[in-house]
């Protein structure tokens, strides 16, 4: 590949240099986005949610548009080569495995002139499968918490009886090439039966069960490279989620580092250089350190160390570029970091109930509030979010979140679902005879598109009698948000439908890509994930949108059926069964 034009180095490498970065978060992305824009990196940002507030960050040059990576991913290789010749990008660094394993699978169609801020492929197969983790980590001297692999359901009671309850359901890897539209999750259940039902839902030699290790959660970040710890930063949670998955309040401590050699020695074995953070749970009973897992990518605690000096970003791109180390920075201890939006999900969850406690609950968000203001007052407290020299991406998020807010009362006022109904049943109208005047059509969307869209669109062009050619075709199109296409529906889907006289025996899933519903004079969708995935396509130039369940006053959303017998999806198709025809007695209505 050329280069647009060659980059005049001065002083600091990374300075004029144009990265582009891939993700979207305000936690690990924007904290990379302003590293690197501070240094004068001409920052391209390659986004999956366009309406993301980090987006509205004043350290990105330029937002660009690269089509999902699905199947051989020739499309988003050719995209991509393109956008690094018109800009001249110099990096790529992906924030999250989304964008990081599609690079990492096309590693060497990229010229030496290309920087790949990434792991190695053996340092992926060792730290992004968290079995192969365990084992070198095991290898290393450090601990990690028993465990059972590839669990099965069968197995529950056994499981149980040798791990104790809680126990922690994981995926062995949280994306796959074949599953970048969907993040493995991971579960904490309290019982055998709760952990059999789990795993009847999950293919068990992708999973596995570890023991709940209680205690507080611990991060050591580090910059390795050539084998050698170029910097290390650590920190301790204060506030995380019930479960354990999620820092919102952290602090930072020194390094220990007796730790910091060991996890050296493990990366290191793992054939890994870069920058990481390696995630550990101080158990209660001992105080032992026990390794959960490792980020080997930007992670979402990484807004603290750069508030602090400590530029893990930044240094190891300017390394990448110019050869040589930045000296390791000092950093101070006692100095938090808060996201606010996260703590406050974590306020309502631990505060006691005010309906049984409320002397109770006033005394804890009291005492909250007197923390926040007195660390906020004496300078020991930063905001992952909301900064001075950058506040475009807070008051973002503030504003997403007070419409929210404000969506919710909404919602509960009188007359509200009476309301909306209307609304809903007017813009239906409009978008209808729209697309009918204009040859267009209307698409009907939900997630995967195998259950409810296809048996929608199918309902409504039987209705209206105009059913095209082709699943593309006709006044009504189906389609989904997931980048997944040529799916059949499941066998409940096909039985159900066949009995209420529609055949989804032939239909294979589409993907709704940004041209898909631009082109579309209406959008009729099923639940609020279908729309906030169509915020992320293209929030700017959205077609009129309307939930199907929303023609009539009550409950709006049309649930995913996907996991469920016979009987939930007869329930769900006569629901829109019900829904066409009414939208069908619509149409046909006369304007008043």
């Amino acid at each position: 590949m050329r280069k647009k034009s060659d980059i005049t180095v001065a002083g600091d490498p990374l300075r004029g240099c144009p990265v582009l970065v891939f993700g979207d978060d305000t936690r690990s992305f924007l904290a990379v986005a302003r590293s690197l824009g501070r240094r004068g990196a001409l920052v391209h940002a390659a986004p999956f949610n366009f309406a993301a507030p980090a987006l509205r960050s004043r350290h990105i040059t330029r937002v660009h548009r690269l089509p999902t990576h699905m199947g051989s991913g020739d499309d988003w290789l050719s995209e991509l080569y393109s956008l690094i010749e018109r800009e001249g990008i110099r990096v790529l660094l992906p924030c999250d495995e989304r964008a990081l394993l599609p690079l990492a699978r096309h590693r060497s169609a990229f010229g030496s002139e290309i920087v790949l801020a990434l792991p190695s492929d053996q340092a992926i197969e060792a730290l992004f499968d968290k079995v192969a983790t365990r084992h070198l980590a095991d290898s290393q001297g450090l601990e990690v918490a028993t465990a059972v692999v590839s669990p099965n359901a069968a197995d529950a009671e056994a499981i149980v009886s040798r791990l104790g309850v809680p126990v922690v359901l994981k995926p062995r890897r949280s994306y796959t090439l074949e599953r970048l539209h969907s993040r493995g999750k991971a579960m904490v259940l309290n019982d055998t039966r709760a952990l059999a039902t789990a795993l009847g839902s999950v293919v068990s030699e992708a999973s596995l069960a570890e023991a709940f290790v209680p205690g507080e959660g611990c991060g050591l970040s580090v910059l390795i490279h050539d084998g050698r710890l170029i910097q290390a930063f650590q920190h301790e949670r204060v506030h995380e989620s019930a479960r354990g998955f999620l820092g919102s309040y952290r602090v930072s401590v020194p390094v220990q580092a007796e730790l910091a050699e060991a996890c050296r020695k493990m990366l290191v074995a793992a054939g890994f250089s870069g920058i990481a953070m390696l995630e550990f749970r101080r158990r209660a009973q001992d105080g032992a350190l026990v390794l959960l897992e490792v980020n080997a990518r930007p992670w979402g605690s990484l807004p603290l160390p750069i508030a602090l000096g400590v530029d893990f970003p930044a240094d190891w791109l300017s390394l990448l570029l110019g050869g040589q180390p930045t000296p390791a920075k000092p950093y101070k201890s006692g100095i938090f970091g808060r996201n606010l939006w996260l703590d406050l999900q974590w306020l309502r969850e631990a505060a006691p109930s005010p309906r049984g406690s409320p002397l109770g609950a006033l005394r804890f968000l009291a005492g909250y509030l007197k923390d926040f203001a007195a660390r906020s007052l004496s300078g020991r407290e930063r905001n992952d979010t909301f900064v001075l020299d950058d506040p475009g991406p807070a008051f973002r998020e503030g504003l997403d979140g007070a419409r929210q807010l404000l969506h919710g009362f909404g919602r509960r006022l009188p007359g509200a679902a009476a309301w909306s109904a209307r609304q809903a049943r007017a813009k239906l109208r409009r978008g209808v005879l729209a697309a009918r005047a204009k040859g267009g059509h209307v698409l009907v969307l939900c997630e995967g598109n195998i259950c409810r869209s296809p048996f929608a669109a199918a309902a409504l062009n039987n209705l209206f009698g105009d059913a095209g050619q082709g699943p593309g075709e006709g006044l009504f199109r189906s389609a989904g948000t997931l980048p997944l296409e040529g799916r059949p529906s499941p066998a409940p889907a096909v039985s159900v439908a066949r009995r209420l006289g529609i055949d989804l025996a032939k239909h294979r899933s589409r993907y709704a890509d940004v041209q898909e519903v631009a082109s579309a004079q209406l959008v009729i969708a099923f639940d609020q994930r279908n729309l906030a995935a169509l915020r992320a396509i293209q929030p700017a130039k959205l077609p009129p949108v309307v939930l199907l369940g929303s023609l009539r006053p009550g409950v709006a959303e049309i649930e995913d059926p996907i996991d469920g017998d016979e009987e939930t999806f007869l329930a769900t198709y006569r629901r829109i069964l019900d829904l066409a025809s009414m939208a069908k007695t619509l149409i046909s209505q006369k304007p008043a």
